[in-house]
């Protein structure tokens, strides 16, 4: 069975210092993005300011708690993506610090996985993550917050992973066991990569492809398979076929079935 999806969107934004330049055209930006697919989806958006500690956060709600958040609080900047606001503030306020590692540099995966553990997203929804960097992803010297972790743990169901990365010098980088590409985290959950300056001047948000996926989005469910649940990996193959009979694309999958 096919059906119309419905999307629960995050924002992981980068708020440390050298992030300045460009903050307030990305909450901009952000708002407008959000604002168009707020009239053409079923849609919700959270957010997370983070540097090496996890400095705000809103759980997924209303475009107009997120462009309240960002615009109404008389923040500029960096400071925009401080505090934390909606029904699930205080709890978020309070579970924040378990993410911080000593608040050392940036890390877009400990936001991840604050949000992935944190946010009340609906029930069978699409989660879309956008993450905003200029900095490559901190690991702390371990294994926790590294995208490492994200390739090995990371299920098709969490959502996928968008970068927009606002330093053009930034990639590739020559990576340690202290840092890594951050784009690695769209490489390795199928999500896209925008490459940007420091002013984030001419970009929008509505040029990442994921635009026109969600708003050309399904869910597909899959009906009498009762004899699929063995506890085996199967492999489902998903062809996408144009109105001539062409195949436009086409992906394999290896799922196993549970009882939802």
């Amino acid at each position: 069975n096919v059906g119309t999806v419905y999307t629960d969107f995050v924002f992981l934004v980068d708020n440390s210092g050298s992030m300045g330049e460009e903050a307030d055209a990305i909450a901009n930006d952000i708002v407008a993005w959000a604002q168009i697919l707020n009239q053409n989806l079923d849609v919700q958006f959270g957010i997370v300011g983070y540097d090496g500690c996890i400095h705000g956060a809103v759980d997924v709600a209303s475009y107009e708690v997120l462009s309240s958040y960002l615009n109404n609080r008389g923040n500029t900047g960096t400071s925009r993506t401080y505090g934390y606001a909606g029904d699930n503030a205080l709890a978020l306020e309070a579970v924040a610090p378990s993410y911080g590692s000593a608040c050392q540099s940036e890390s877009g995966v400990a936001a991840l996985r604050f949000a992935d553990e944190n946010f009340t997203f609906r029930p069978g929804a699409n989660i879309v993550y956008v993450n905003f960097t200029d900095e490559p992803n901190y690991t702390f010297g371990g294994t926790d917050y590294s995208v490492t972790y994200v390739e090995h743990h990371w299920a098709p169901s969490q959502g996928t992973i968008h970068s927009v990365i606002s330093d053009p010098n930034l990639l590739p980088v020559s990576e340690s066991e202290y840092y890594e590409d951050p784009t690695r985290m769209s490489t390795a959950t199928g999500g896209t990569i925008l490459i940007t300056d420091s002013s984030f001047s001419g970009v929008s948000l509505s040029d990442l492809p994921v635009t026109g996926a969600m708003q050309n989005s399904y869910v597909i469910r899959f009906t009498n398979v009762d004899e699929l649940f063995d506890g085996q990996l199967h492999k489902i193959r998903i062809t996408i076929v144009s109105a001539d009979g062409s195949v436009k694309a086409e992906r394999e999958f290896y799922i196993e079935f549970e009882l939802a």
